[in-house]
């Protein structure tokens, strides 16, 4: 007996042991993941399954850190196990496995998810963003006649290789590479060596010469990366992890943070490396992009503030080199998910990386044009060949021979990320190609608007002419006096005119300007535009208005009135209307209501006096004070002019004849 007890003690004692050496495992892994030092959480997580620890937080943390390293067929595995134990998690997750199953090119699997019922979330609603092939692309290249060719950039290693920059005509970017005489420091989040920034010589031949380190006048031990250059090649921006004196600076979690410096160059040298301000211990800033003015600054991080893991922001730099208050670019640009690698445009369009707007792959390339009152234009998808199922990023582009560069993590890569560089060339060689159109002749569009009921001509119309693919506004008029309006145009593009006049119904029409024959230089556009029924708006009347008490028609009614019989006996001869009186609070419902039916009589027989026939008027009704158009509700709560305009008349449409 007492055998047996020791043995059960020995036993329980081991067991103890044991879930106390897994939990000690798995504040360890926790905390690695926290620190987001993702591939040794990963493998210590995999070591505490293999022992029989399996439950919803380590599936997602071991699913998100390989997620994070874009190692999606690992990332789908964890990501499977956990939506099998429970399906109701968070919509970022849900976006996460939707992502990884897109970038291993597993469909069977998503049309199966069609399927699920998450409250909250519309699962096939993302699905068919996620597949759609006929998203807004950047690219069109049958519209715009191009072609756009990739090849590798000839600068590539078995580590990891991205972030690619012009300047003076050489190429800089970010190498994890390790290079002799160097000391291999580990970059947590990866498991790799830390980042250098690199510079290549482009030789004569349109290759880059061997690489060699860019700043070691500057660099430390830590990771250096993503560097943008001011227009005059003066300043630059980097990105840099925290230090101090040269040593490494850790907060209080033990958490290396990536930071925005600034160097100036003198005389060749890039010295008085300076941190930015509004860097901080406790958030992460990094990737710079600079405007081409120099005087705003874009960059990432996950301040607070942030919408999902990274948000792209933005910071006025002054004169005097001091800088503003950051701002987040907004859930127009940012989503829950990662916002990443900005590239301002000589055409002042912001390039992005991200996998929270639905794209091909992991990390999509997209592009807005920020307008001049700072706001933006639908994002749209650079497509193919540029953006793959993987994760693409880090995109550049020299306007100035439609030339560019991007990273990846395709397949068939030299290693983890690399650098390609891609050519848009234009399709036949008369066509003269830029990066967002193509240089064409202009076309006059022109046309005449008119009323559908009575064919006469519309004058005052609201013309406004857009371009269909990035639904920005080219240019808008107003009718002549004869209904004509004219725009002009670029060739091989897709347009909307929008027509508006509040006195009929509003109208679209699309067009393009393809395949015009060599002498044609104009397109016609004549629209008809029908009258708004049920309405109490007629072409521009004024209410008609009576004095307190009376009745009797006011010379300005009559003028408002005599509008109305020319529009029915000139303009619309067909049209049939009715006419409602209405007076002010003051007084009771009975003598309101006599009052009301009185003015209603008075504009009815107005109208019959200037030979408007009686069966052209439906009916005269006085709604007494029923039928307020503001809050009046005596004389203590409203001024004078707010209790007229309780006292009017209105004119409703109720049909044309020859209308059914």
């Amino acid at each position: 007996m007492v055998t047996k007890k020791i043995t059960l003690s020995i036993v329980c004692f081991f067991s103890i042991l044991q879930a106390f050496s897994q939990y000690k495992k798995l504040e360890l892994a926790n905390e690695k993941y926290n620190h987001m030092a993702y591939m040794d959480a990963a493998r210590l997580y995999e070591v505490l399954i293999k022992k029989g620890l399996e439950n919803e937080e380590v599936f997602k943390k071991l699913g998100n850190s390989y997620y994070f390293n874009a190692k999606f067929n690992l990332a789908e595995k964890w990501y499977t196990k956990l939506f099998l134990l429970n399906k109701e998690q968070g919509e970022e997750t849900i976006l996460r496995y939707l992502h990884t199953l897109k970038a291993i090119g597993d469909f069977e699997k998503l049309e199966e998810l069609r399927d699920w019922q998450i409250q909250g979330i519309d699962i096939t609603q993302k699905i068919n963003l996620l597949n759609n092939n006929d998203s807004d692309y950047y690219f069109n290249y049958e519209a715009d006649r191009i072609i756009i060719k990739i090849e590798d950039a000839g600068i590539n290693t078995k580590d990891a290789d991205y972030g690619a920059t012009l300047i003076d005509g050489d190429i800089i970017f970010t190498s994890t590479r390790e290079t002799l005489g160097s000391v291999k420091d580990i970059f947590e989040w990866t498991n790799r060596p830390f980042s250098k920034l690199y510079r290549a010589n482009l030789a004569t031949n349109e290759e880059f010469e061997k690489p060699k380190e860019f700043l070691k006048e500057i660099e430390t031990k830590f990771n250096e990366s993503t560097a943008v250059f001011s227009q005059d090649g003066k300043t630059m921006y980097f990105t840099r992890n925290s230090l101090l004196n040269n040593k490494e600076k850790k907060n209080n979690d033990i958490v290396m943070r990536l930071k925005l410096y600034r160097a100036s160059n003198k005389e060749g040298v890039w010295t008085n490396v300076t941190e930015l301000p509004f860097n901080s211990d406790d958030y992460n800033c990094a990737h710079p992009a600079l405007s081409k003015d120099g005087k705003t600054l874009y960059f990432v991080s996950n301040m607070p503030g942030t919408y999902g893991a990274s948000d792209l922001f933005k910071v006025t730099i002054n004169e005097d080199n001091t800088y503003g208050k950051p701002q987040n670019l907004g859930n127009s640009i940012n989503t829950m998910g990662r916002e990443t690698f900005p590239y301002i445009s000589k055409n002042n369009e912001l390039f992005f990386s991200s996998d929270g707007h639905f794209g091909i792959g992991g990390l999509d390339v997209f592009v807005t044009k920020i307008n001049s009152d700072k706001t933006f234009n639908k994002i749209q998808n650079v497509r193919d060949p540029i953006n793959s199922s993987k994760d693409d990023f880090g995109f550049f582009i020299n306007e100035g021979n439609n030339m560019g560069f991007f990273s990846s993590n395709r397949d068939g890569g030299v290693g983890s990320d690399d650098i390609y560089k891609f050519t848009i060339e234009p399709i036949f060689d008369k066509i003269d190609i830029v990066l967002d159109s193509v240089i064409t002749k202009s076309i006059t569009v022109n046309g005449v608007v008119s009323d559908a009921v009575n064919n006469e001509n519309l004058e005052n119309v609201k013309v406004i002419l857009l371009d269909i693919e990035t639904n920005k506004i080219l240019d808008q008029t107003l009718t002549n006096e004869k209904g004509v309006y004219t725009f002009s145009v670029d060739e091989n593009k897709y347009f909307r005119i929008n027509f508006t006049l509040k006195t009929h119904t509003q109208l679209q029409e699309k067009f393009d300007s393809f395949n015009l024959s060599e002498s044609s230089n104009s397109i016609q556009k004549n629209v008809l535009m029908k009258p708004i029924l049920n309405t109490k708006v007629l072409a521009n009347l004024d209410r008609i208005y009576f004095n307190s008490n009376d009745s009797y028609i006011r010379s300005d009614a009559a003028l408002e009135l005599d509008k109305v019989v020319t529009l029915m006996l000139k303009t619309y001869p067909e049209m049939i209307i009715k006419i409602e009186a209405h007076t002010d609070p003051v007084g009771s419902h009975i003598y309101n209501d006599w009052l009301s039916q009185r003015r209603a009589a008075s504009a009815y027989k107005y109208l019959i006096s200037k030979g408007v026939p009686k069966e052209r008027i439906a009916s005269y009704i006085g709604f007494g004070k029923r039928k307020p158009i503001n809050k009046c509700t005596s004389l203590k709560d409203c001024e004078p002019s707010e209790l007229e305009l309780n006292r009017r008349t209105e004119f409703l449409i109720v049909k044309f004849r020859n209308q059914n």
